[in-house]
């Protein structure tokens, strides 16, 4: 097994403490956030950049900027943990209130402020998922650089359609089953 120098160790180090003194290792980052230290920095300008306009907005609007409260997400690299946290683990408000030390119902109020936000960051940073087609053509554009497309589909039971067309749309071939279907394109 190849050692790293301990030079690139301690970089590594002290990248994640500047995330969160919490973690201590690359892994413990992954798991927490679905991302390493060094994709986590690059989003971070952007996000600082969109959270820094949404604050001039607010200000512009005579809004108080977090209604005065700036609470435990005092740092821009704070929130964006927070915003990455919530969405790779989607744990309950609660959960994450006390991973954040808030309380549920202010998790949910900083979750709904951040996500245009984060929104904002991804399609400037072009790595928003492509989720509505308006044409065949549209998703075989979407798809031309791949050679395999998985489509996973799931049915749901619902109730039996009094009209004889929508009877046989939504019947499933099993045995007194009217289901309806659901696509999904996972990429």
């Amino acid at each position: 097994m190849k050692k790293i120098p301990n030079t690139l160790k301690e970089e590594t180090k002290l990248e994640i403490k500047k995330i969160s003194s919490r973690f201590r290792t690359e892994r413990q980052v992954r798991a927490v956030i679905g991302m390493s230290p060094k994709q986590f920095f690059i989003i971070l300008p952007v996000f600082e950049k969109f959270l820094q306009a949404k604050k001039e907005e607010d200000k512009k609007n005579k809004l108080k900027p977090d209604n005065g409260n700036e609470g435990q997400l005092k740092t821009s690299t704070d929130k964006l943990l927070f915003m990455l946290c919530y969405l790779k683990c989607y744990p309950s408000f609660d959960v994450i209130g006390f991973m954040f030390d808030m309380s549920g119902s202010s998790a949910n109020t900083w979750f709904s402020k951040l996500l245009p936000i984060l929104i904002k960051t991804f399609d400037q940073l072009n790595v928003l998922p492509k989720t509505n087609f308006e044409s065949v053509e549209q998703l075989r554009e979407a798809f031309k650089n791949y050679d395999t497309l998985v489509i996973d589909a799931t049915e749901r039971v619902i109730q039996r359609p009094q009209d004889k067309v929508l009877q046989k749309e939504h019947h499933s071939g099993k045995k007194n089953s009217t289901q309806l279907k659901t696509q999904l394109l996972p990429h």
